[in-house]
């Protein structure tokens, strides 16, 4: 009996250290959610910010009809890749937009004022369901032929869908020149496009704390780490599991096979059976 309950006490804690194994490997999720842990230390910036970006307007003229949704495109790919922001380009076709639309929640009088009436804007961010909204426009604009220069002046304004309170209101130029000779204006356009879209990324970003991503080495350290622990973990299994089955051999030896009852013949482990009686 001893015996068998050094067997299942074996069993025991071989189940019970690979089930530990398993739970520190990789795949079983201990270690990983300590690795997590310490990934959250390093990079404990808070959730993306949500963004509703009206298209910019065009106060210009004809000369900056394409200007706007340059502006567009350079100040969402500017924020998207600062990893702080999710920027959502408007469009009456986005779902949520058509959604109420057809539920009478939004007009088409209110999608005729997007972007263009701060109110009405934030009521479509709303139903958008991101956390701010931006709109602005191409106040003026200027391209010389000859000389392949431009100049812009843009302005915009940052508002948040809750409240629908400003949080930045900002104007910028931007003016470029030909970097070299096979520059057409549409290239310096463009490099001053992207000038405006950097100084109005940058106010937005301002105030806003920076990611802290894990370094490489930390990284490696930590996988070393895991390693480590697990290696340990199976050491010291194995030197468990080797002293109780030695533990349990030397029961074993040592008599386990005696039994109790009557008159035995000392260690045999069979009980003697006792002569029948004689006969009258």
């Amino acid at each position: 009996m001893m015996f068998i309950h050094h067997v299942r006490s074996g069993r025991h804690l071989l189940s019970g250290g690979l089930a530990l194994l398993m739970l520190c490997s990789p795949a079983g999720g201990l270690l990983t959610t300590a690795h997590a842990a310490d990934v959250t230390t390093y990079n404990s910036s808070p959730a993306l910010a949500t963004i509703l970006l009206f298209p910019f307007a065009n106060n210009a003229g004809a000369t900056a009809s394409a200007v706007g949704s340059q502006l567009d495109d350079a100040i969402k790919l500017r924020l998207n890749a600062i990893g702080s922001y999710k920027v959502t380009s408007y469009t009456k076709f986005l779902p949520s937009v058509q959604r109420a639309s057809v539920d009478n929640v939004l007009s088409q009088d209110d999608l005729a004022k997007a972007g263009a009436d701060p109110q009405v804007s934030g009521k479509i961010a709303a139903q958008v369901a991101t956390d701010n909204y931006l709109t602005g426009a191409v106040e003026t604009f200027t391209a010389d032929p000859a000389t392949r220069r431009v100049k812009m002046e843009v302005s915009a304004d940052l508002r948040s869908t809750q409240t629908g309170a400003s949080l930045r209101t900002i104007a910028f130029t931007g003016e470029a020149g030909p970097a070299s000779a096979s520059d057409t204006l549409q290239t310096v356009t463009q490099q001053a496009v992207n000038i405006v879209a950097g100084k109005i990324v940058s106010s937005i970003n301002s105030g806003h704390s920076e990611h802290s991503v894990m370094a490489a080495s930390q990284r490696g350290h930590s996988s070393a780490g895991q390693k480590f622990l697990i290696g340990v973990l199976a050491s010291s299994l194995l030197i468990a599991i080797l002293s109780n089955s030695h533990s349990s051999s030397n029961n074993s030896n040592s008599g386990g096979t005696t039994t109790t009852g009557t008159t035995g013949t000392g260690g045999t482990g069979v009980p003697t059976v006792p002569s029948p009686p004689s006969p009258p």
